[in-house]
């Protein structure tokens, strides 16, 4: 930095949505888009879901419980923890109700941790 700069301060935004599940499969849940990174409020009946995309590899997004059941979280055509994303990752509403979703390829490998 020169003498007498200024540095300022970048300031990071998040995208928020609000997302109301549908469906009990993966074929048939709700999409969550494909902004990232993205902090996804999800609403619905318990037991509904959304749909994580395939890809692209370094996605990131943060999930939401916000109503007062069990939520699935899909990926269809991806992966889960290692597990087909025609296999739920549930939500309870014990616990924080948040969890963080993170893609490493661009074919819809999905980490997923939290709601402890």
């Amino acid at each position: 930095v020169a003498s007498g700069a200024t540095i300022t301060t970048p300031t990071l935004t998040i995208t928020t949505a609000l997302v109301t599940a549908t469906g009990t499969t993966a074929a048939d849940a709700a999409s969550v888009g494909t902004i990232f990174p993205v902090y996804i409020g999800i609403t619905g009946a318990t037991g509904s879901g959304v749909n994580l995309p395939t890809g692209p590899s370094g996605a990131v997004v943060f999930l939401g419980n916000d109503f007062a059941g069990v939520m699935r979280i899909y990926s269809n055509g991806g992966f889960i923890n290692g597990t087909t994303g025609t296999t739920a990752f549930t939500m309870t509403t014990t616990g924080n109700k948040l969890a963080q979703a993170f893609c490493t390829s661009a074919t819809g490998a999905w980490y997923i941790k939290g709601n402890t």
